[in-house]
């Protein structure tokens, strides 16, 4: 359960980092949209780069979220054999 928790807290945390990110890296790329540039090969450059990362960040937060759910399902069937070993019955 301590694991568990701990893992939900780190998971929370990892999240609210990624969330963090990504709205300052929206933050950005909309300020980049708006700014007027001189150079409109080098701003098409940048504003392409942000949203290859933004993708990119969109992918590693559903990863996360994927192995939480794995994570999550392997606690509850460790925790059943664990009960069914010991000879729990509901």
């Amino acid at each position: 359960m301590i694991q568990d928790h701990n893992t939900d807290l780190k998971h929370e945390e990892q999240t609210e980092r990624l969330k963090a990110l990504q709205n300052k890296l929206g933050n950005l790329s909309g300020f980049l949209t708006t700014m007027r540039s001189d150079n409109n090969e080098e701003y098409k450059k940048i504003a392409n780069d942000l949203k290859i990362l933004m993708k990119q960040i969109h992918t590693i937060r559903k990863n996360m979220e994927i192995y939480f759910v794995i994570i999550l399902i392997l606690m509850f069937i460790i925790i059943q054999k664990m009960l069914w070993a010991i000879g729990f019955k509901y």
